[in-house]
């Protein structure tokens, strides 16, 4: 038989064992990190729901947006679907300026209008887009999502001419707070919570008209 091989049954050789493998620690999220996904997700509930993923040093952010507006009629709601579109647009190019391209393009997708119980016509685009933060790097993006979830309460609350007026004309900002519509920009994770959002799991989008909304998709771990 070759040397060096070992017979069925006998021993390993004195000294000679397995090594077992070291066990990896998860790398755990900081508080700051923590206090960033809160205050994110405040945010998204202004319009919409945000699931996440931790993944320390990084977080992975995967935001919904609802875009809704209102019509007097089915015809006129549809009517109103290419405009919604150029909204949609617009926010998406903002969204990636003001992050500084950290924000990926998001994706769109138009539903057909619904009849609500109020006899109005409901319009709903849902804007879907990612991004990744860490405790010392995400000013930028909180920023700009920020303001693209502030544009979507004036669009719902205010309607889509106003909405779209809001773009073309930065210093219309005022009307904003005209109509009492909450903003955040001074808030932060180091500072006073803003106003609680939506139950966890439930898009606040869905609070209103009594129609339904997509469900989010489960949290990543």
């Amino acid at each position: 038989m070759m040397a060096g091989r070992r017979l069925q049954g006998e021993a390993f050789p004195q000294g000679l064992h397995s090594i077992p493998m070291a066990k990896r620690e998860p790398v755990r999220p900081s508080p700051k990190l923590l206090a960033l996904l809160k205050d994110f997700q405040q945010i998204a509930g202004m319009a919409g729901y945000l699931t996440s993923a931790m993944d320390a040093p990084q977080l992975r952010l995967m935001f919904t947006l609802f875009a809704r507006i209102m019509a007097p009629t089915e015809e006129a709601a549809r009517a109103r679907v290419a405009d919604l579109q150029a909204w949609c647009d617009r926010i998406g190019v903002d969204l990636r300026e003001g992050s500084s391209s950290a924000v990926l393009p998001p994706q769109v997708l138009i539903a057909n209008p619904q009849a609500a119980p109020s006899g109005m016509w409901l319009l709903v685009a849902t804007m879907n887009f990612n991004t990744k933060i860490t405790d010392s790097s995400y000013q930028r993006v909180r920023t700009a999502v920020l303001k693209a979830y502030q544009r979507a309460v004036v669009l719902r609350e205010k309607g889509l001419d106003v909405a779209l007026h809001l773009l073309e004309t930065p210093e219309s900002w005022e009307a904003v707070i005209t109509a009492e519509i909450p903003l955040l920009l001074e808030a932060g994770p180091d500072q006073d919570d803003p106003e609680p959002a939506a139950p966890e799991g439930e898009p606040a989008a869905a609070e209103a008209d009594g129609l339904e909304v997509p469900d989010p998709p489960a949290t990543g771990a």
